[in-house]
């Protein structure tokens, strides 16, 4: 069978220098402030130690309106621009601003990692996922991201392999962008977020779909 197909299968595209270094950073400081106050905004993955979650809509208005902009402004013309053929597959138009986005529940969100935290193996299950990375690398120790070859066959269940020998696993590849590189996937690609030793990570993600809404 096919070994890979641009986004489609066995793929995950980098847009490098997708946010600047004050975007990432406001993205951050939002994340931050909302962790100093303790809000019930970051319980979203509070059942996993070492993570918080904290949803772009419970943030200041500043982190609001830049997410906005990345996903209409920025991601939604890249593709249209540079990947129509990958748009009219995975959304059925190339003509993508015309369309309705729907994300995952709690997304937009800055995934704020301290010692211990990382995300168990999974799919996202949407038609596309982006993931920035928005500390310094100098920030923090471990961490990156964990992806598995797509194949049906083979296919990693959810939460069936443990931290410690997930790596060990065939295929597995470490992913650790620079701060501000965009990562594009679909939603049937295994992966996961491994565990920081040290510091503090934090990246940008968002699971959608595009729907259109002219009933055509």
């Amino acid at each position: 069978g096919k070994q890979s197909e641009a986004f489609g299968f066995n793929s995950v595209l980098w847009i490098p220098d997708f946010l600047t270094r004050e975007e990432c950073h406001v993205l951050i400081d939002a994340a931050d402030a909302s962790a100093r106050g303790n809000s019930r905004a970051g319980n979203f993955y509070s059942h996993q130690v070492g993570m918080n979650r904290y949803p772009i809509r419970s943030l200041n208005l500043e982190a609001q309106l830049l997410s906005a902009s990345i996903i209409t402004e920025r991601l939604i013309p890249f593709l249209e621009q540079n990947l129509p053929h990958v748009s009219e597959k995975v959304f059925g138009s190339s003509c993508l601003s015309k369309m309705k986005c729907f994300f995952s529940p709690g997304e937009p969100a800055i995934n704020r990692y301290t010692f211990g935290g990382g995300i168990l193996p999974h799919t996202d299950k949407e038609s596309m996922t982006i993931n920035v990375l928005l500390s310094e690398l100098g920030a923090f120790a471990g961490g990156g991201t964990v992806f598995w070859p797509q194949s049906p066959a083979s296919e990693l269940k959810e939460q069936q392999v443990s931290f410690d020998d997930w790596e060990q696993t065939e295929g597995a590849a470490l992913l650790r962008p620079q701060q501000g590189t965009a990562v594009l996937f679909n939603g049937k690609v295994t992966h996961a977020g491994r565990p920081v030793t040290d510091g503090i990570r934090h990246t940008y993600v968002a699971s959608f779909n595009l729907v259109s809404l002219d009933g055509d």
